[in-house]
């Protein structure tokens, strides 16, 4: 005969569960036949709708769990299992789960959070030396802004500024150690995610996110990352391996055509600036934490901008807030083009090398050289403007962005002194053309019949040696032949 019953926790008399099983259980127990459940439970504020069926309960049993809960906030949820979970709502939480002990699926997965809601199936395997997960989750939008407020990134970096003043953190970098830990916990043999829609800030929002993600023998692999942000492509991949010396790190990042005055606009820095960018980055290194990555990095990171306009304003975004120094080479004339912006540098054991650091707008163009070192985080840079209007050639100053990463000095060079050691060294052959003028290129026969855009890009790809080819090749030999 069909039983029911409710169901009390004797230390949470607010917790209730009522079920009503659809035949009498003993009996199809005892003949090994299925029987189903169904219930509901009130838990705090949470309501939970269960429906279940019992096949063959003593021949191998694999019970099918059909399950639906909704609420007006994750509180209710936090306050059952006694966690912290964000303050967010409302949610549903729907699916079908089968289980025959070691093994449990998850499928018909409906998930809504607020803004946020997502579908798939999920699988674990209890089975092997490590659990093992495989499945899928797709996101029809994933809202991240309501994990900490509509304000977005600009109250996580005004906290960041606090701590910063209060020497909480004397490095960009952290020192705090990373989970890699958690890499021999699990195996992923097969994980896909996309994410149609994903809001990191009010105003920056990546679409079209797909990756497939595995986790095997220690080692995360991110593989085949694709998303577009910013009216641009990004492309990538990422390896994170927990090693039996220490754990290292493995990425290739790509952005292709990206509207970089969308992104600039974004973080309130200004709305004048637009142009298209490029970016890419091959990096690897080692450490427990992000201060011992960044110390011992090797690998390139690229950027080319292009087609932008700006104003007088925008001058000190060009070069560490050096306005003052490019300012009256603009001349009378407020608003110009941004020709190009081309950097490269290459990093051997936390030490970047200038391969090429080019500046051209309507107005000037600027070359530099230097290292960046993370090891200290500091950096040393040396620029040579030149002025594209002859009437104020004179006024175009070489100069120099040394110090910390944190909070750079700028030296001007008015007397010449750093011009005259930089030649010392054999730094600057020729003031003819600062790109030239600061050692970039083999000689000046590369700039013939090209300007200096199209030049710092060609030295950029490899297509023009540079003037010290050693100091370059013998740094990272996986960049050659990049393209």
């Amino acid at each position: 005969m069909p039983a029911t019953g409710t169901l009390h926790a004797t230390d949470r008399p607010n917790i209730a569960i009522a079920l009503d099983v659809t035949s009498d259980p003993v009996a199809r127990l005892l003949a090994n036949e299925s029987f189903g459940i169904q219930g509901t439970g009130s838990l705090d504020d949470v309501q939970l709708e269960i429906k279940a069926e019992i096949d063959a309960p003593l021949t191998g049993a694999k019970p099918t769990l059909e399950f639906r809960s909704a609420g007006d906030s994750l509180a209710a949820v936090a306050s059952i299992l006694e966690t912290e979970l964000p303050v967010a709502g409302p949610y549903r939480l729907a699916g079908r789960v089968v289980s025959d002990g070691t093994k449990t699926e998850l499928s018909d997965l409906d998930l809504a959070l607020g803004r946020s809601k997502a579908s798939g199936r999920l699988s674990l395997d209890t089975g092997e030396e490590r659990p093992t997960i495989a499945g899928r989750l797709t996101f029809e939008s994933l809202d991240l802004t309501e994990y900490y407020g509509d304000e977005g990134f600009e109250d996580l970096m005004a906290e960041d500024a606090k701590l910063a003043e209060l020497g909480a953190e004397d490095w960009i970098f952290s020192e705090t150690p990373l989970p890699f830990e958690l890499l021999s916990e699990a195996e992923i043999t097969d994980f896909k995610v996309e994410i149609a829609n994903l809001k990191v800030d009010p105003d920056v929002v990546i679409t079209d996110i797909s990756s497939s993600l595995t986790l095997k023998d220690t080692t995360l692999h991110l593989a085949e990352l694709r998303g577009r942000i910013y009216d641009g492509d990004v492309t990538g991949d990422f390896k994170a391996h927990q090693g039996a010396a220490l754990p290292s790190i493995d990425l290739k990042l790509k952005g292709e055509n990206l509207d970089y005055g969308v992104f600039l606009h974004a973080f309130d820095i200004t709305e004048r600036l637009r142009g298209r960018m490029d970016i890419q980055l091959d990096l690897e290194g080692d450490g427990t934490s992000l201060r011992a990555l960044a110390s011992g990095l090797d690998g390139r990171i690229d950027f080319n901008a292009r087609e932008g306009q700006f104003d007088r304003e925008m001058l000190g975004l060009l070069a560490f807030g050096t306005g003052s120094i490019l300012g009256p080479l603009v001349g009378k004339d407020d608003e110009g083009k941004l020709e190009c912006i081309v950097t490269s540098f290459i990093f051997e054991d936390g030490l970047g090398d200038t391969l090429v650091q080019y500046y051209e707008t309507s107005f000037f163009a600027m070359a530099g050289d230097g290292e960046i070192d993370l090891k200290t985080e500091t950096l040393d840079f040396l620029y040579n403007p030149k002025a594209q209007e002859t009437s104020l050639m004179n006024l175009a100053t070489p100069f120099r962005v040394s110090g910390s990463l944190q909070s750079p000095d700028v030296t001007v060079d008015t007397g010449g002194t750093l011009l005259a050691a930089a030649k010392t060294a054999g730094t600057i052959a020729s003031f003819i053309n600062p790109l030239i003028g600061l050692g970039v290129l083999a000689g000046q026969a590369a700039m013939k019949d090209r300007n200096g855009c199209e030049t710092a890009n060609s030295v950029q790809r490899g297509e023009i040696p540079v003037a010290d080819p050693e100091r370059v090749n013998s740094t990272f030999s996986r960049n050659k032949d990049r393209k």
